[in-house]
């Protein structure tokens, strides 16, 4: 945005927007409102920073530090956090505690285990990871993003890359967190979702039957790999069991919202204190912004 012969990013005039609503007590008012209670907040996000990943992709990962922040201002903030299940369901019967927040995160990293695991299971946050199980056994997909860390790394003089980083969690870690009473949902068995019937068919059930046989319990919920989605595949999705499926498009839940079309905010190091609070007040609802992150109609 530009004006007068200089230019600030529109992320930060959006934060001092936001700042400016707290200060006014805008803030505080519209989280108390019947508007925010009749609405969920499902929180995303990817990678926890094993050492400093989020120096180096702070729109992907958010340091431990941060995380821990942004879960202790859920509760100086006055939020519920529910499992994943349990608020969609309250959403739809329309009895959700005030600034209810759901707490979801994607690709099932090996860093979810070792950095926000301990912080969730310190304020006893139910949260939901959705595993793409392929990765299982091959993480190929995300070598692209492993050799750009590592060329980052040895340009600021580092010499490897740390143990475990940008690979996602064993079968058997699965099995740990789930028996720690993490929610394993589905993400797709190749991370990618299939416009051909069959093969989204195909790909739905191995992804459910190895988490199930893995964790106990048979999944239900989806996460769009990448965000990327079409309306034309809703119906075999609830054909095939799927009940509800998470989006990256940014807005407040409501009950106009299609169960399998949920919006989610999406968090991570590069998003200021203010712009996090002012999504769980509501206020950010309220401001324009891009509607679909990646979303392709047919």
């Amino acid at each position: 945005m530009t004006c007068s012969g200089w230019s600030v990013p529109v992320s930060a005039l959006k934060s001092a927007l936001f700042a400016c609503a707290h200060t006014a007590g805008v803030s505080g008012r519209l989280a108390n409102t019947e508007w925010r209670r009749r609405r969920l907040l499902i929180l995303c996000y990817h990678g926890v920073s094993l050492v400093d990943e989020h120096e180096w992709n702070p729109t992907l990962y958010i340091s431990p530090r941060t995380l821990a922040r942004r879960l202790d201002a859920l509760r100086r903030l006055g939020c519920t956090v529910l499992s994943l299940p349990e608020a969609v369901d309250r959403l739809y019967e329309q009895s959700l505690p005030k600034r209810a927040v759901v707490l979801t995160f994607d690709d099932g990293y090996y860093d979810f285990k070792a950095k926000a695991l301990p912080l969730l299971e310190a304020r006893s946050y139910p949260a939901t990871v959705y595993v793409a199980t392929e990765r299982w056994t091959d993480d190929s997909s995300i070598a692209d993003l492993r050799k750009s860390y590592l060329s980052w790394r040895c340009e600021r003089g580092g010499v490897s890359c740390p143990a475990r980083a940008l690979s996602v969690m064993t079968q058997s870690e699965v099995a740990d967190i789930a028996a720690r009473g993490i929610a394993v949902e589905m993400h797709t068995h190749r991370h990618r979702l299939s416009r051909d019937v069959d093969g989204l068919r195909r790909d739905l059930w191995v992804n459910r039957d190895l988490i199930a046989s893995t964790t106990g319990r048979i999944p239900r919920h989806l996460c769009y790999p990448d965000g990327i989605y079409h309306t034309s595949q809703l119906q075999h999705l609830r054909a095939n069991g799927v009940e509800t499926a998470t989006t990256c498009d940014p807005d407040l839940a409501a009950t106009s919202a299609h169960p399998l079309l949920l919006p989610r905010f999406i968090d991570s190091e590069a998003c200021s204190k203010a712009t996090f609070d002012a999504w769980v007040t509501g206020v950010a609802s309220w401001i324009p912004r891009r509607t679909h992150v990646a979303n392709a109609v047919q």
